[in-house]
């Protein structure tokens, strides 16, 4: 009698782990590269006569139940499926965290991250899946890797992802020498519900977020994605997300700092300089220079409504939890998270005539200051002809009154997560139906891609949606891109009569002077903005 076999793959929690610095010369599994492994892992295999599977399963578990459990895996997609890229291996062996930047057009969970892994590509890599300011929301490390080919993991559990939301799904390649290819994502590129974004290949040195991107390169990561069958699908529209801030590469590798090109505006030169063109400065904000100050220390608190600060000379920060307060003609030296707070539930605070200054090196978020001024209150505050500089975001507010202010010089440092601080002269990160004006400042960014640079004015989706924001007639430079607009869903914006100049960068902002203009937002406009030397702004 011929005895018949049957091919199983046994679900088994792993009790070893491959080791990560296994030779080149071990032999790879050759069966999986490239499978998904739905939300189990596969471990093992057998290999076993008909008969005595049947016995062992009938003592257990029915064939039925064997069936019915199998039968019940999702249906994971992703985008590239067994592609094999052409450039394998990068020359190029420094840690490095490499990603995509993708959307959905239907809602779903995402089960796990895949990447390929060239020749040299070794160690223990890890797999993340990060919202599109880089919120961590999930995290796993990949065992029992071929030599070489498609490799996969799962997270712990699934995320739940919504359609026409970006994310990044990214992996940690400790030595390098990664999969690329240049030029593959100049557009968006379509696998089915699943989108990878223009310029979405990204990667920062040394691991956490990647946020930087170089020749529309694809590094080949991949997600396990699994569509919600009762979604019904859109168009997907990427979400405006925090900026490229990290290390610029500096081997020779596909992943150096993007070159940009200066704008061509065709106007003759307006103005040289913010001064010149009556710009806030150093003459006509902060303190007043005939101030014979009051010296004061440590971190105030303020509980009483209607008080008022004039003529101090503090060294340390005054958290507010009063309505009504008015700090002003006031030296403000921080070596706190921040230089002046108002707390959630109060509103009307006023903030005139200071000069607010953050010492690097010495403040709490490993040594660096975040904030000049932050408003987490629930109503407007005004913010007005302030000199402020050395903090990483200097003004963080979604509703108040911004103007003629002086901000400058911002602090570059590398936070307590191990990145360098997002920089930006003023932030909102919307979510606020509230006005938000910021109106004849100068605002000035001097940070580079590399150690953290975000905007001038960052405008981003990432509490809610973007509304009701003036941004009229300031002096703009810096920056990733000197201006975020507010993306998708973005309405009644209005970007008017700003100068944006290129002091800092050839371009304004590293890669542009503005993104994420949404000319279809109802009450949205776009009108009289200039570089410096008088050519025309479009977004």
């Amino acid at each position: 009698m011929k005895v018949k076999f049957i091919y199983m793959e046994f679900l088994m929690k792993k009790t070893t782990d491959q080791d990560p610095y296994q030779s080149a010369n071990a032999s790879p599994d050759p069966g999986y590269p490239g499978k998904h492994t739905s939300l189990w892992k596969r471990h093992s295999r057998l290999v076993v006569p008909t008969s005595l599977v049947l016995v062992g399963l009938l003592t257990a578990i029915s064939i039925a139940s064997v069936y019915n459990v199998f039968a019940a895996h999702p249906t994971l997609v992703s985008l590239w499926n067994n592609t094999t890229p052409t450039n394998t291996s990068a020359n190029d062996d420094k840690a490095i965290e490499l990603g995509l930047r993708f959307t959905t057009n239907v809602n779903g969970e995402v089960y796990g991250v895949r990447f390929y892994k060239g020749v040299g590509n070794s160690g223990t890599h890890t797999g993340s899946l990060w919202s599109a300011n880089g919120h961590l929301l999930a995290k796993a490390t990949f065992s029992q890797e071929s030599q070489t080919g498609w490799q996969e993991v799962n997270f712990s559990s699934q995320v739940a992802i919504t359609a026409g939301t970006t994310y990044v799904a990214s992996y940690f390649a400790p030595r390098g020498h990664y999969a690329y290819a240049y030029n593959a994502l100049k557009h968006n590129t379509a696998t089915g519900v699943l989108t990878a974004l223009k310029n979405g290949g990204v990667y920062t040195y040394g691991g956490g977020f990647p946020r930087t991107s170089y020749q529309a390169s694809n590094y080949w990561v991949d997600v396990l994605f699994s569509p919600q069958s009762s979604s019904s699908p859109i168009t997907p529209t990427p979400q405006p997300s925090t900026p490229p801030a990290q290390p610029t590469p500096t081997s020779s590798s596909p992943a150096p700092t993007p070159t940009t090109t200066d704008p061509t505006p065709t106007s003759p030169t307006k103005c040289s300089t913010f001064s010149s063109c009556n710009f806030p400065d150093a003459s006509n904000t902060g303190a007043p220079s005939s101030l014979q100050p009051k010296s004061e220390s440590g971190n105030i608190t303020i509980n009483d409504d209607n008080t008022v600060i004039d003529g101090v000379d503090l060294t340390g920060s005054f958290d507010v939890y009063a309505n009504n307060v008015t700090i002003k003609n006031s030296r403000i030296t921080s070596t706190n998270w921040w230089g002046i707070n108002q707390r959630q539930g109060y509103s009307g605070l006023k903030v005139l005539h200071c000069t607010i200054t953050g010492v690097p090196g010495k403040g709490p978020d490993n040594g660096g200051e975040d904030y000049a001024v932050s408003n987490m209150g629930d109503g407007s505050i005004e913010v007005a002809y302030n000199n402020i500089s050395q903090f990483g975001d200097q003004i963080s507010m979604g509703t108040g009154n911004i103007h003629d202010n002086y901000v400058h010089d911002i602090q570059a440092f590398v936070n307590l997560g191990g990145e360098y601080q997002h920089t930006d002269d003023i932030i909102s990160d919307g979510g606020t139906t509230e006005p938000l004006i910021i109106r004849h400042n100068t605002l000035i960014n001097e940070t580079t891609a590399s150690t953290g640079a975000s905007a001038s004015v960052g405008l981003f989706a990432d509490t809610g949606s973007v509304k009701n924001s003036i941004v009229d007639n300031n002096w703009i430079a810096g920056g990733a891109y000197a201006l975020y607009c507010g993306g998708n869903g973005s309405t009644n914006i209005k970007i008017t009569n700003n100068v944006f100049s290129t002091e800092i960068f050839p371009s304004v902002g590293v890669y542009g002077p503005v993104a994420y203009w949404n000319p279809d937002g109802d009450g949205n406009t776009f009108s009289g903005n200039t570089y410096s030397n008088g050519g025309p702004v479009t977004p």
